[in-house]
């Protein structure tokens, strides 16, 4: 009877393995193929890409990053990196969808980024990596969400010409794609009016981008831990008992 509890005790301690968290980053990696748009003061005012949350566990979010040029020169170009939710639309069309899950500081990319960052040498170009930590901002699984830069906020005051470009990549990534919005310096057209996915070049490509975190265990994992850890305290107190 003992044998067979405690077998069964460690089988359910044996299932719950995955309440280790587990690191991943999914993502293109590097740009190899140039530019995808530029993001600029009299142009698109936001791009990014859509992706979808790693499962079946939960994912805590601790980065993102993309790669930057300086797109034509000229001065420092304001501008913010957001994350929300995705709503998906027909004909490849989508939406920022909710609030916003995070905002950063304002960043600057220009002449004096030029020697900041990663520097990775690209197709023709200079690339900067930027990584935007978002701080362990928990996604849902195979949720849909948007990582992009916008200069909306700031497109009253950004300098003119002023722009970014970003970087895109050759490798398929199935989970998303890169997405643009000409919306100026309406923030709010985000949510309410479909993007494109395409601005400049390309059509449906990726951007360059990487998103790290760690997967992490439902709460019932944690419950079959404990429980797994009670029943075999209890066959060994048991066993100290009938020993007396």
């Amino acid at each position: 009877m003992y044998r067979l509890a405690s077998c069964v005790a460690l089988a359910v301690a044996f299932v719950s393995q995955p309440v280790l968290a587990q690191e991943e980053t999914i993502g293109t990696g590097p740009p190899d193929l140039g530019g995808l748009a530029s993001l600029s003061s009299s142009g698109p005012a936001t791009f990014g890409q859509t992706f979808r949350a790693p499962s079946p566990q939960p994912f805590r979010l601790n980065s993102v990053s993309f790669w930057f040029s300086n797109g034509v020169g000229g001065p420092d170009l304001p501008f913010r990196f957001y994350l929300t939710q995705w709503l998906d639309l027909p004909d490849r069309a989508g939406r920022a969808e909710g609030p916003v899950l995070f905002r950063s500081d304002e960043v600057f990319y220009g002449p004096s980024a030029s020697t900041t960052g990663d520097r990775t040498t690209g197709v023709e170009r200079v690339w900067t990596r930027y990584d935007f930590q978002v701080g362990g901002l928990v996604l849902q699984p195979s949720s849909h969400y948007v990582a992009f830069v916008s200069v909306s906020e700031s497109w009253e005051v950004a300098p003119d010409p002023a722009s970014v470009l970003m970087g895109n990549s050759s490798e398929d990534y199935r989970g998303g794609h890169f997405v643009c919005a000409a919306n100026g310096g309406d923030f709010g057209a985000l949510t309410s009016s479909a993007w494109i996915d395409t601005c400049n070049w390309g059509d449906g490509e990726d951007a360059a981008f990487e998103v790290s975190g760690v997967s992490v265990p439902e709460p019932n994992a944690y419950l079959l831990l404990l429980s797994g850890i009670m029943a075999l305290g209890l066959i060994a107190l048991r066993r100290r008992e009938d020993s007396a």
